[in-house]
């Protein structure tokens, strides 16, 4: 290759190589500058830049030998032709530089790290003729190391069979520290938009990952695949991770093509530690199975997590899942709070599913949350519904509204095999009706009162607790977030639970709107916290 400000020339002096190396900057604009690329080995603080808006065909391949460092990484990016320096990273897409890799993968990193990706489009042929993904990140490298540093920024990543974006371990517990995903876009392809993975153990105390972010992101038409194994169709799915965050990310149209009984999610998790899922917005996802295409989901594995602040609507299935499969590793110690589901369980599911295939449900606080159901055209769903036993599951200062009198508000299986299973302080409603739906194994209540009376829910130490009232929501008939905050006269004003007080439960700072906690004499029973200037 040319060496250090060097270039190759026919005889007649033309560049035979469009391909520069100036000061540690590989300028690429042709198919054959990528394979001079390639056959490099670049060093710490280099950059690979594509000549912006235009496209170069072929794959970008990367390996230990073209590792950066924390403090001086490589860098992936699109160049302006007529200055020759990178691009800023929110140029608009139609500015950076498209790498079309065609049936095969976009960048293609084996056993390296230290590499920033920014504003660049990688495109496949498309997912039904794609084999591969687009930014594919590997670590087979032996003894559980973990390579640190991936930051992938305003990247846009569309068109492959499998993920846009993955972050994986194919060996023991190796894998990657410090991963950033932000600002860009995986959309219309198969498997997944941006997923995590590592080789699964479920006796294993270790992760593949670790300190994983994945912000401001959007994931979209990545629709899964018939006959796959296992669920496809995801938006973001973290897996083997110790600390992780998802947050003001949008997931929506995803998974429409699974057939897989166990189907994808919007936003979720799996197998993974001390994950916070924040502030993002799942609606419209799908499943062409009889399960799932929810919202938001913390599935098998999943310890110390915790899903706050989001928004999820018009799903397939369950707006928020709390879901433990069989051999997986213990589940417990996660929250579910703030967060708005609105006309979730379209086909599957039901609003707040919970579900345990046989490793155990334990362990888990669900409050302050504002759930609101119809009845779809062709299914019965719950707001609520636990499906097997469980150990430790507390429902307390939510709204539960269904907005027809056929939909069960609570929806309990294998009541003697609960422990610990507590409903308190929520709001039951049906507007428009005084008579509520509560399944309670095979027996039905229609009351408030006769829910209490019947099963001891509903009551601490035998006073009782819990409403059955109109939460008086700012737009009864819904379509936004903003439409759940409710109006000052609400009788849910300062009527919850004090969690802190009662049972060592911090609920955190803020509610759904970023109001502080509480407003006034006491916190508010819903998502929302009432604001009134005369606190």
């Amino acid at each position: 290759m040319p060496g250090h400000n060097e270039f190759s020339r026919a005889s007649n002096g033309v560049e035979t190589l469009e391909f520069r190396r100036l000061l540690s900057t590989y300028l690429i604009d042709s198919s054959e500058a990528l394979l001079a690329v390639n056959a490099a080995n670049l060093e710490p603080g280099d950059q690979v830049l594509f000549r912006g808006a235009t496209e170069v065909a072929g794959t970008l391949q990367l390996g230990a030998e073209d590792a950066g460092t924390k403090d001086s990484p490589v860098l992936i990016s699109s160049y302006d032709p007529l200055t020759l320096s990178p691009l800023a990273p929110d140029v608009g897409a139609d500015q950076r530089a498209t790498l079309y890799s065609g049936t095969g993968g976009g960048i293609v990193a084996t056993n390296v790290a230290g590499i920033r990706i920014v504003a660049l489009n990688v495109l496949g042929s498309g997912r039904t003729t794609n084999t591969s993904s687009g930014i594919g990140f590997s670590n087979g490298l032996p003894n559980d190391v973990k390579l640190s540093l991936i930051e992938i920024d305003h990247v846009g990543v569309s068109g492959y069979r499998d993920r846009g974006i993955v972050i994986y371990g194919t060996r023991g517990k190796s894998g990657f520290s410090n991963v950033t995903i932000r600002n860009s876009a995986a959309y219309n392809n198969g498997l997944t938009g941006i997923e995590t993975y590592g080789v699964f153990n479920a006796r294993s105390s270790t992760y593949a990952h670790t300190d994983v972010v994945v912000e401001n992101c959007l994931t979209y038409g990545n629709t899964g695949i018939p006959g796959h194994s296992s669920n496809s169709g995801s938006g973001i799915v973290l897996g083997d991770v110790n600390i992780g965050l998802v947050q003001r990310s949008e997931a929506f149209d995803n998974g429409a093509l699974n057939t897989h009984v166990g189907g994808p999610v919007g936003i979720w998790t799996w197998d993974s530690n001390a994950i916070t899922i924040r502030r993002n917005h799942s609606h419209h996802n799908r499943s062409n199975s009889t399960a799932d295409g929810g919202g938001f989901d913390l599935d098998g594995g999943v310890t110390n997590s915790i899903m706050e602040y989001n928004y999820s609507h018009d799903n397939d299935g369950a707006g928020y899942g709390i879901f433990q499969f069989r051999g997986a590793r213990p589940f417990g110690n996660n929250v579910v709070r703030y967060n708005i589901s609105e006309n979730d369980a379209r086909k599957n599911n039901a609003a707040i599913d919970v579900w345990d295939g046989g490793s155990g449900v334990s362990k888990v606080e669900v409050y302050n949350n504002t759930i609101v159901l119809s009845q779809p055209a062709t299914t019965l769903p719950a707001v609520i519904r636990v499906q097997t036993a469980t150990t430790s599951l507390h429902f307390r200062n939510n709204i539960f509204q269904a907005r027809s009198n056929g939909i069960n508000l609570v929806q309990v299986a294998n009541v003697r095999g609960q422990r610990d299973l507590r409903f308190e302080s929520n709001d039951y409603h049906i507007p428009g009706s005084s008579a509520l739906t509560i399944k309670w194994d095979k027996t039905t209540y229609t009351s408030l009162s006769a829910f209490r009376s019947g099963t001891g829910q509903e009551t601490i130490a035998g006073v009782a607790v819990g409403m059955s009232v109109d939460p008086l929501f700012v737009d009864p008939a819904g379509g936004s977030a903003a439409a759940f905050a409710v109006q000052i006269a609400s009788p849910l004003r300062s009527a919850g639970l004090d969690l802190r007080a009662r049972f060592a439960i911090d609920p955190g700072t803020q509610d759904f709107f970023g109001n502080s906690l509480p407003q006034g004499s006491g916190y508010e029973i819903g998502a929302a916290e009432i604001v009134d200037s005369a606190f």
